[in-house]
Parts: structure tokens; sequence; C-alpha cells
């Protein structure tokens, strides 16, 4: 918890509406439009078919991963969208705030370069833990993925950065 610190119950507030929805406008991005009828779906206007995955789970099991830690007086988020399978975005859940404060101190204080920082390194750390799968013939996992967003929020300031379809306003 953020003891001390002015506003924080509107930080940690506004952190978490962050995720939630953030994790709302992923599912917005992924409409499927003029497709036959499947579980869920509903005429809408004149297009014929369309399904709304915020409505319907579209995979049997979720594939999202979200976090929300205190990082030094602040407040440091991320949702991961997992794309065919949820170990892309589990990993990322896990190592990303670990990778963000190595990357802060790196980038002395600079969010912007150590958001940047921190993307990239997900992604070489993901696709490391990838090839070691694939040795040992886990195949899945070369169509496995996640985009994602992170927020690192003060109180004078929010920064924000994405990789993938994922947004947040």
């Amino acid at each position: 918890m953020m003891k001390g610190m002015r506003g924080q119950g509107r930080m940690v507030a506004l952190a978490a509406g962050a995720a939630l929805a953030v994790t709302g406008a992923t599912y917005g991005f992924r409409r499927k439009r003029n497709l036959p009828p499947e579980s869920g779906t509903r005429m809408v206007g004149s297009r014929p078919w369309m399904a709304e995955w915020a409505v319907i789970q579209a995979n049997t099991e979720i594939e999202d991963r979200y976090f929300i830690e205190e990082h030094n007086g602040a407040v440091l988020c991320g949702v991961f969208d997992g794309h065919y399978g949820p170990r892309t975005a589990e990993y990322c859940r896990r190592n990303a705030p670990t990778i963000f404060s190595a990357a802060m101190k790196e980038q002395q204080g600079d969010e912007t370069a150590s958001l940047k920082q921190t993307f990239r390194l997900l992604e070489e750390g993901w696709t490391s833990e990838a090839r070691k799968l694939m040795l040992v013939k886990d195949f899945k996992v070369a169509r496995e993925g996640a985009c994602g967003i992170m927020a690192y929020v003060t109180e004078e300031k929010v920064v924000v950065g994405n990789v993938g379809d994922s947004r947040a306003v």
C-alpha cells in the first residue's frame, strides 16, 4: 500500500480503472463482422452477424493477465492480452514489474524510455522461453503471443506504453 501519499485512493482507483478499461478496449477490437451465425451472435442493424467478445468469451481458457503494483510512490499497472494461450501474457505479468524497475535505474528515471525498454526485454525474454519449450517438442508455443499496455501513474503525470492492438484513452 502507498502510505503517506496524497491522493493514494484516487491513484489506485485510476490504475485499477485503467486496467479494467484497457481490458474492455482490447476486447472491443475483437469484433467479427459478416460471419456465419455462431453461439451468441445477433443481428445488428444492417450487419447480419456480429459477435461481441466482451460479452461472449471467445476462448475456453481466459488468456488475459494484469498487474497493479506500487512502484516508488507511483502506480505501475499492465494488461496483457494473450493470443492462442495464456503463457505469453502470464510471462509478461510475472516479469514486467521487475524489468521496469531495472529499466528505471538504467534509464535514470525516464519513464518513457523505461516502458519502451520493458516491452523490448519482455519480447526478448519470452522468445528465449519459447525456444526452450520448442526444444522439448512443445510446438504450440510457436503460435502463442500477447499484446499489452502498461501505465506508470504519478501525482503529476500518466505515462502509457503499448504493443500490439491494446489501447488506452
